[in-house]
C-alpha cells in the first residue's frame, strides 16, 4: 500500500497519529462516531489534546477508484486544499490540518480528511424546528452574498454544510464545511444563482423567502431574487427525480 500524507505545518507533530489512522483506519474504540452515510465523520482526541475531525470517505467504486488516483484529485486533497483557500480569503472553516490518501495497485482504497472540531450550536438543517437556526439564516444569506463577491461556487450550498454559532451581542459566525465541491473565480450569476436551488427543498415558501434574503444582501430585486429560488428548487427537484427515473426505469415510485 502507497500513503500519501500532507499536513499543515503546523500540525506536523501530528504526522505519527496520523500516520497511524492511514496504516490501520480510524481508531474506533477511541473515536465518537459523528455523522455515518456515504461518508463518515469521527470526532477524535490526538495525543497532545488536540480536538480534532477526521471525515473517512467512502472507498470509490470503479472506475473513480482509478480516476481519483490517476485523473483528478481525490476528495480529500480537495478538502483540504479549499478549505486553505478559504481561510485565505477569510472564510471561517474548521481548521485545516492534514489530508490523507492510500493507494493500491494504482487504486484510491481509502482517503481521510483531518480538521479542528469546532465549539458550534448546530447546522442549519430544517431552521423552521429550531428557533436559533431560524434566526441565523439572514446572515446566511449575507454570507452566500458573499462567496458569490469573491466568485465562490459551493455546489452542495446547503444548511447542513453551514455550522454557526451564537455570539454575545447576537451576531452569529458561520463555518463552511463538506468542502471538496467548490469552484473558485466563478463570476457568472447564473451559475452562482443556482446556490438558491437546495435551501429547502421541503418548503417552497422558505427557500422564496430565504431568496428575498439573498436579493437583500446583494442589491438584486428581491422579487426577481424569490422568484428565481423558486425556479431553481424546481430545476433541482426535477433533476434528482430525473435520476432516479434513469436508475429506477422500472419502479413505479419515480414516474
Amino acid at each position: 500500500m502507497k500513503i500519501r500524507i500532507e499536513i499543515a505545518p503546523q500540525y506536523e507533530h501530528l504526522r505519527p497519529f496520523i500516520a497511524d489512522i492511514a496504516e490501520n483506519g480510524v481508531p474506533e474504540e477511541r473515536a465518537r462516531l459523528v455523522y455515518a452515510a456515504r461518508n463518515r465523520v469521527y470526532a477524535l482526541t490526538a495525543p497532545g489534546g488536540e480536538e480534532l475531525s477526521v471525515k473517512a470517505f467512502r472507498s470509490p467504486s470503479f472506475p473513480n477508484c482509478y480516476v481519483y488516483t490517476h485523473l483528478r484529485q481525490s476528495k480529500a486533497r480537495r478538502s483540504m486544499e479549499n478549505a486553505l483557500r478559504l481561510v485565505e480569503m477569510g472564510f471561517d472553516t474548521p481548521g485545516p490540518v492534514a489530508y490523507v490518501e492510500c493507494t493500491e495497485h494504482g487504486r484510491l482504497t481509502r482517503s481521510y480528511y483531518i480538521s479542528r472540531q469546532i465549539a458550534a450550536d448546530g447546522d442549519l438543517r430544517r431552521w423552521l424546528d429550531n428557533p436559533l437556526a431560524a434566526k441565523a439564516m439572514p446572515g446566511a444569506a449575507h454570507l452566500l452574498a458573499r462567496l458569490h463577491r469573491e466568485g465562490v461556487f459551493r455546489k452542495d450550498f446547503t444548511p447542513g454544510n453551514i455550522m454557526f454559532s451564537a455570539l454575545p451581542d447576537g451576531t452569529f459566525r458561520y463555518y463552511l464545511i463538506d468542502l471538496n465541491r467548490m469552484q473558485f473565480d466563478v463570476h457568472r450569476p447564473k451559475r452562482l444563482l443556482r446556490n438558491l436551488a437546495a435551501i429547502y427543498i421541503e418548503s417552497e415558501e422558505e427557500t422564496a423567502r430565504f431568496g428575498r434574503l439573498y436579493g437583500i444582501a446583494t442589491g438584486m430585486d428581491p422579487d426577481k431574487a424569490e422568484a428565481e429560488a423558486r425556479a431553481q428548487m424546481h430545476r433541482f427537484i426535477a433533476h434528482k427525480r430525473l435520476l432516479k427515473r434513469l436508475k429506477h426505469p422500472f419502479n413505479p415510485k419515480y414516474p
